[in-house]
């Protein structure tokens, strides 16, 4: 009779799973250039890790385009998904994956090597993927109870609810995981969520992608505790106030936070001020913002602008071809005076749980 161990013969024995967590699977990436180049599309449950993923893959030079909330989810994406009921309004799945397809071959167009994530999208991957040029999908799990308490401390919700919609996402995403024929990549965050240089090393390997020096820097720097890592749109700002006579915020450059920027204030066709960011913003210091402070800017323009075309307004930051969003208080009567909005405030909010 064979013995128990014959089993395992001839396999090495994990006696440390923790210092290994990162798990390939299928054919590898292609290159990162061209018309081949993948599309990144990052998997994971809210609160799992997967906006510390998004920040290191922007790091390494992954574009994640300037339509991105604070998080770095697309908001188009969040759209499209939203719109399908967690895929129970399922005769809406034709026209979401012609919708997909198109917006995602857009941005492709426009950023070259394009990637998202959408942490929503978990029960409907099964049917979206054909939409979906080349993906190469980055998978984040977190042990679903620790994402369920961060849940509950970012959004006041008792963590019960959360428990069971994470457990839910995170077994769509596994049984996704190992169906697709496409490169995945997955790993804890538990294990290497704060290690941004082995994440980089591991994301460079994956995508073919080379690492510089630099790149490994700013990635240690990213998941410090207190750095912020919320805000992973490659372009950090805020419009503190819009009024007729000019706009006042900040900018700066996830990747490279103290480049000196400009910002430029269009309204149609019309350039109406343009300006360096290098004025000192003493809040963004004490809000653990900006190192330095100098990231802001006042344009005032020549002529004011009516009330009722402030929305129309946008802040162009020309080195990185994104605009900053415009935060102008929504249904605004038109003669009224746009609301003043306190960058320290939502900032304060956006502070690590």
């Amino acid at each position: 009779m064979r013995a128990n161990h014959d089993k395992t013969e001839g396999r090495v024995p994990e006696t440390a799973p923790a210092s290994r967590p990162f798990l390939t699977r299928n054919e590898p990436c292609g290159s990162p250039d061209g018309e081949n180049a993948p599309t990144v599309v990052v998997l994971g449950a809210p609160r799992s890790g997967t906006s510390v993923t998004v920040g290191i893959l922007q790091i390494l030079g992954v574009d994640f385009g300037e339509n991105v909330n604070t998080r770095g989810e697309d908001r188009d994406i969040n759209r499209i998904i939203k719109r399908l009921g967690a895929g129970f309004r399922f005769w809406r799945l034709p026209s979401a994956r012609g919708s997909l397809r198109r917006y995602v071959e857009e941005e492709r167009t426009r950023w070259g090597l394009f990637g998202f994530k959408a942490p929503f999208i978990g029960p409907t991957m099964w049917a979206l993927e054909s939409a979906l040029p080349n993906p190469a999908y980055v998978m984040v799990m977190r042990n679903p109870l620790s994402a369920s308490i961060s849940a509950e401390r970012w959004t006041g919700k008792p963590w019960p609810a959360s428990l069971w919609r994470t457990t839910a996402l995170q077994t769509c995403y596994a049984w996704f995981a190992a169906r697709t024929k496409h490169p995945l990549l997955a790993f804890s965050f538990e294990d290497h969520g704060g290690d941004g240089e082995a994440m980089l090393n591991q994301f460079a390997a994956f995508l073919n992608m080379p690492v510089t020096d630099e790149m490994k820097a700013l990635a240690r720097q990213f998941v410090l505790p207190n750095g912020g890592y919320r805000q992973t749109s490659r372009l950090l700002g805020w419009t503190d106030t819009v009024e007729p006579d000019g706009v006042r915020g900040w900018v700066a450059d996830l990747m490279d936070p103290h480049a000196a920027l400009s910002v430029e204030i269009h309204l149609g066709d019309r350039c109406l001020g343009r300006q360096s960011a290098n004025i000192k913003r003493g809040d963004l210091v004490d809000a653990g913002r900006h190192e330095t402070g100098i990231c802001g800017f006042d344009i005032r323009f020549d002529t004011p602008v009516p009330p009722e075309k402030l929305p129309q307004l946008r802040i162009l930051v020309p080195e990185l071809d994104r605009h900053l969003r415009l935060h102008v208080e929504k249904n605004m009567p038109q003669s009224s005076k746009p609301a003043r909005h306190s960058a320290l405030g939502r900032l304060t909010k956006l502070r690590r749980s």
